[in-house]
């Protein structure tokens, strides 16, 4: 029968009015089958499979006909999901699958059926459903959004989130985060849906919901019905690059220039298989968290649902970290997370580079100062203290640091004095973290540093503003750049005006007065008329006064090195008419020249807030634990040596020796010596040895 079905199928596409008949009559079959499948549904049924995969080919040819088939296999499908045989369960699946790509069905009809079959113990159908569901809702919004499937579509996914079954809960939860990834589904009303999942009692949903606002990508990696999830055999970046390394650089071969480029060529690749996974998701993260409805609630409800959970520690660092960047991006005022977190902030925590990361993310202008002042005691009394290691003590002067720059205000005199003594450390980690502390305050309030420490050309008169001040911008961001690329260039237009008018002047004769006057007539123009019409023509009659003397109180403040009292200030630009689209370019290039400036080292005031926005990593931090490559492992290693090329200097002669192995020694000259040595000579040896260490221990003492 199945060679005959094979057989038909053929026929079919090459005269379908001719089998029409034969193709009606197999219909009748599936209707049969279909019945017997109702009452026997654990039975094997080939013939019904064979029918099935004859159909979902069939029906490209006879859309019509198929049609009437198509409500009998999903009610089938619908009602027996859980009892069906596997295989034909599958087949079911894939015959309706084709019927939607062949128009037969409309996805709100068949998307709602495929669902429920992730209640179903077998992966390899919830894998296909999953692929044809994401394709099938990307495929309706290709050209324009539909909002009207969209609405019911998105209805049914959020009422599966609270599915009992968790391998579905979880799925609907993935196909959510992947269609506003993707830009399909990336309304308010989606994200606020994931936000709820942050409060489900599966731990499962909890983490993607958490990683989703965090901007990591999902690990899709389904879990068994067991709750265990699958051995994966990729490998960490790190064991890879340390594998790579020691297959380049072999210990018992030569180590050449060729070997260091071909490590190098091979890690950017690495790196650049990694990069599109951290591309735009520190971004994306800030977005999330700035579409919530409530973000004062939602961080309030997560705080209190972390302080009442047992979960492990790496899924409370999760909740920890999204509060802190939910509170950073929206400047919300949450005054018990600080307290809650202080008790984390010690050397000997695990991953406490990343907390310390979290507690300087969540500080922003608006928190009070005395609320934070007793995190900055606590770092600094268990990091940056005499007793720590040098990492330590650097990774507590960072993030002192990082919470500084967000709220100044924390910092008292008497603690900045003494951090900025870490400034005279033989460790250069310690010594860049406390110049990074002495650098900020420099700009922000020389007064609280040491006279040493200040700098020539600080400010005097810089203050920290009080707490509750914001600075509000006036006008467009930059106009001033563009008023003084004005004023240069019209400036320049004047002194080339002035030095063409001298060049044509060149050869004239000037009147010079008597003794007696103290004025010079100076003409501006080519005629050689009257006082009177010079005036009128555009020259001016310049006192030598004016020209040649300065008030006293002008010299004392030239003297001085400062400015003159400057000149009343008119209208903005931006206030006197509308600015084009070439002076928005030009404002853009203008701060672009200015950021150059800076990096190329010529100092300016600071001219933007002190509180920034931007997400705090690890590696603003530093790493506090030397041995473990976790956090730095694209970190190059220290170089002993200036003049070696390679991180590692090679072995020296005797250290070699040591490590051969003794059959390859025992034929030595030392070797034979020792053996046929005198008693006298091993006493003298043992005394000059003995005299040796007595040297060294009186030396080193």
């Amino acid at each position: 029968m199945s060679i005959d079905l094979l057989h038909l199928q053929e026929q079919v596409f090459k005269d379908p009015k001719a089998y029409k008949d034969d193709f009606l009559l197999q219909l009748k079959h599936l209707e049969n089958q279909t019945e017997v499948a109702k009452l026997r549904p654990a039975d094997d049924a080939k013939y019904f499979v064979k029918l099935l995969q004859f159909l979902s080919v069939a029906c490209k040819v006879y859309k019509a006909e198929t049609k009437t088939a198509a409500p009998m296999i999903l009610d089938l499908l619908e009602t027996k999901q859980l009892e069906l045989e596997p295989k034909l369960r599958r087949q079911l699946a894939i015959t309706l699958i084709a019927f939607r790509n062949n128009d037969i069905l409309d996805s709100k009809t068949l998307i709602p059926v495929l669902f429920k079959l992730f209640r179903v113990h077998d992966k390899t159908l919830r894998s296909m459903v999953y692929k044809h569901i994401l394709s099938d809702i990307t495929k309706i919004n290709m050209k324009k959004k539909n909002p009207n499937v969209n609405r019911s579509l998105q209805n049914f996914v959020f009422s599966m989130l609270k599915d009992s079954f968790r391998i579905a809960a979880k799925k609907s939860l993935q196909l959510l985060i992947t269609l506003y990834r993707r830009g399909i589904w990336n309304d308010d009303r989606c994200v606020n849906v994931i936000s709820q999942s942050c409060f489900a009692e599966d731990t499962a949903l909890v983490v993607i919901a958490l990683k989703f606002f965090l901007g990591e990508l999902v690990d899709e990696a389904e879990e068994d019905e067991d709750g265990t999830k699958q051995k994966s055999d990729d490998r960490d970046l790190g064991h890879l690059i340390r594998d790579l390394k020691f297959k380049v650089n072999n210990i018992h071969s030569k180590k050449t220039k060729k070997k260091e480029n071909k490590f190098k060529k091979a890690l950017k690749q690495l790196k650049k298989k990694d990069k599109h996974k951290e591309k735009g998701m520190e971004i994306e993260s800030l977005n999330v968290l700035n579409m919530l409805n409530d973000p004062q609630g939602f961080s309030e409800k997560l705080f209190a649902k972390l302080k009442s959970s047992n979960d492990k520690f790496e899924v409370r660092i999760l909740m920890l970290d999204v509060i802190s960047r939910c509170v950073s991006s929206n400047q919300l005022v949450l005054l018990n997370f600080y307290p809650f977190i202080q008790k984390y902030l010690l050397p000997a925590q695990a991953n406490v580079t990343k907390i310390l990361a979290i507690t300087a993310q969540s500080v922003h202008d608006f928190v009070p100062p005395d609320v934070i002042h007793p995190v900055v005691m606590t770092i600094a009394n268990n990091f940056a203290n005499d007793h720590s290691k040098p990492e330590v003590i650097a990774a507590g002067l960072n993030t002192i640091r990082v919470i500084c720059s967000r709220q100044p205000r924390v910092m008292t005199k008497t603690l900045l004095r003494d951090l900025s003594q870490y400034s005279k450390h033989k460790d250069k980690q310690v010594f860049h973290a406390a110049r990074g502390i002495i650098t900020l305050f420099r700009e922000l309030s020389p007064k609280m540093l040491n006279k040493k420490d200040r700098g020539k050309d600080h400010d005097p008169e810089a203050v920290i503003p009080e707490f509750g001040t914001q600075r509000v911008a006036e006008g467009v961001d930059g106009i001033e750049l563009l008023e003084e690329y004005n004023k240069r260039k019209e400036s320049e237009k004047d002194l080339m005006a002035v030095d063409g008018e001298d060049s044509d002047e060149e050869g004239e004769w000037i009147d010079v007065p008597s003794d007696g006057e103290d004025d010079v007539n100076i003409a501006m123009d080519d005629s050689d008329d009257s006082e009177g019409s010079d005036n009128e023509e555009g020259g001016e009659l310049l006192n030598l006064e004016d020209v040649f003397e300065l008030d006293s109180e002008e010299e004392e403040v030239i003297e001085d090195g400062e400015q003159a009292s400057e000149e009343p200030k008119g209208p903005r630009i931006d206030q006197t008419r509308i600015l084009t689209q070439e002076d928005f370019e030009l404002i853009k290039k203008l701060k672009k020249s200015k950021e150059m400036e800076k990096l190329m080292g010529k100092k300016r005031k600071r001219e933007t807030p002190i509180f920034s926005n931007e997400n705090v990593d690890e590696d603003d931090i530093g790493d506090i634990s030397k041995g473990d490559d976790s956090d730095n492992e694209f970190e190059p290693e220290k170089k002993k040596f200036n003049r070696r090329k390679w991180e590692q200097p090679g072995e020296t002669q005797k250290q070699k020796k040591k490590n051969k192995p003794y059959m390859m020694l025992k034929m030595s000259r030392n070797v034979r010596h020792k053996n046929t040595m005198g008693q006298n000579e091993k006493k003298w040896k043992k005394a000059l040895s003995d005299k040796r260490q007595l040297k060294h221990k009186l030396k080193h003492r």
